[in-house]
């Protein structure tokens, strides 16, 4: 887009090259700081559902009725002739992931279902009062304390079929920070996947198959990963976040059960140790795998908690496996315990045994404000008033200028180049 306009602004035959002097120089920091062109473009509008690379009109694919996913033919194995018979057929087309049956585990799990009953029995008339809305508690918390910072966490079990349902929490905005375990996922999967608009994703992957986890935070939160304090031995997200001016870190962890107890343990003091030397507040949230309601299975996490002093503010079970007693895996440690309130701990449904849990932590957080993006529409773009328009901005600076005059005067640039 960039060499159109110069293509076009020139008065020479396109055989003779054009010469990139000072004004064309500047005329192409104005298109790539306008807007109007993007230097990484966005996803595919319509990705296939097996390699993810865009599905272009020219491009022999099928469109499956169930996941709503374009597929090129070779992607989902359709030979040229079955291609023929389905564009001249009304029948719908699924692709073979939606051809098989998914059941959960917490479709059969009575502990869970009678859990469910007990927590439920005493606020029926609530209950139905709610409708459908499995965030309800998440949003009653939210209206009562629209100020303060709401971290949230869900061991979830494969992200890539479940995300959609988590979505309207990020969509309403109310959660400042999501943190998902055993997202499951590798390379192969893209970030656009799963970006949602005004929340920054981070990931660390492990595999398809196992482990893995991702954090969404606000985009207009002060905080940054600090990549110089996580583990490189343990499946962690590490975030600086600021507060009323009180700085926290935030420590998302997910560690596997085959993980060994010294690993662990040496791994989590080296994190906890590297924080401890920039800033005092700090939580853990996550799925640690260790049952803090038997002190037997939990001892590596018990002498943790005499060495770096932090409690545990979630006090009931959080995962319920079938053929298992219920267990208090999912957890939120943290050497702050009177900052932090209103503590949940609920089942979604999304994952198949583990609850949701989260908390708020006092601190001013800045209200929820849609983003406005400026743009200039090429509906009736012409290109000679756009050059003209050009031509009559004066480009000429000092070059004597601090940096931070020349930012300056370029951004007021830019806006006149929108007008």
């Amino acid at each position: 887009m960039i060499f159109y306009h110069i293509k076009h602004s020139r008065r020479c035959p396109p055989s003779i090259p054009v010469e990139f002097n000072q004004r064309h120089h500047r005329l192409l920091i104005l298109l790539v700081i306008s807007g109007d062109i993007s230097l990484n473009p966005g996803p595919a509008k319509h990705p296939c559902g097996h390699c993810y690379k865009a599905v272009a009109k020219n491009h022999r694919a099928v469109l499956c009725e169930a996941c709503n996913y374009w597929w090129h033919i070779k992607c989902a194995n359709i030979s040229p002739t079955s291609y023929n018979d389905l564009c001249n057929s009304e029948e719908p087309w699924l692709c073979n992931d939606c051809n098989l049956f998914k059941f959960t585990n917490s479709f059969f799990d009575i502990s869970l279902q009678n859990s469910t009953c007990m927590n439920t029995s005493n606020s029926s008339s609530s209950s139905e009062s709610s409708g459908s809305d499995i965030f309800t508690e998440l949003r009653e918390a939210r209206k009562k304390h629209i100020n303060n910072f709401h971290i949230c966490h869900l061991n979830i079990n494969s992200m890539r079929y479940k995300f959609d349902e988590l979505k309207p929490i990020l969509l309403d905005k109310i959660v400042d920070c999501l943190i998902i375990s055993e997202t499951k996922l590798d390379s192969s999967f893209k970030d656009s996947l799963f970006e949602v608009d005004g929340y920054k994703l981070q990931q660390r992957d492990r595999t398809d198959h196992g482990g893995g986890i991702a954090t969404f935070m606000r985009a207009d939160i002060p905080a940054r990963r600090r990549l110089d304090i996580e583990c490189k031995t343990l499946e962690n997200i590490v975030y600086e976040i600021t507060l009323d001016k009180t700085k926290w870190l935030i420590y998302a962890i997910y560690r596997p059960p085959s993980m060994a107890n010294n690993i662990f343990y040496d791994s989590i003091n080296i994190l906890l140790d590297n924080g401890s030397k920039f800033i005092e507040n700090y939580m853990v949230i996550g799925d640690l795998n260790y049952d803090f309601m038997v002190k037997s299975k939990s001892q590596i996490l018990e002498d943790i908690c005499d060495i770096f002093d932090p409690s545990n503010i979630v006090k009931k079970p959080t995962c319920y496996m079938k053929g298992y007693e219920p267990s208090l895996v999912d957890v939120i440690l943290t050497n702050r315990t009177t900052l932090c309130f209103k503590t949940l701990n609920f089942n979604t449904g999304v994952s198949d045994c583990h609850h949701m849990i989260s908390t708020f932590i006092k601190g001013h957080t800045p209200n929820c404000v849609n983003s406005k993006t400026q743009y200039r529409s090429f509906k009736s773009f012409n290109v000679d008033n756009y050059i003209n328009d050009l031509d009559n901005i004066n480009f000429l600076h000092d070059s004597n200028e601090c940096i931070d005059d020349i930012i300056w005067y370029i951004m007021i640039l830019k806006q006149k180049s929108l007008m």
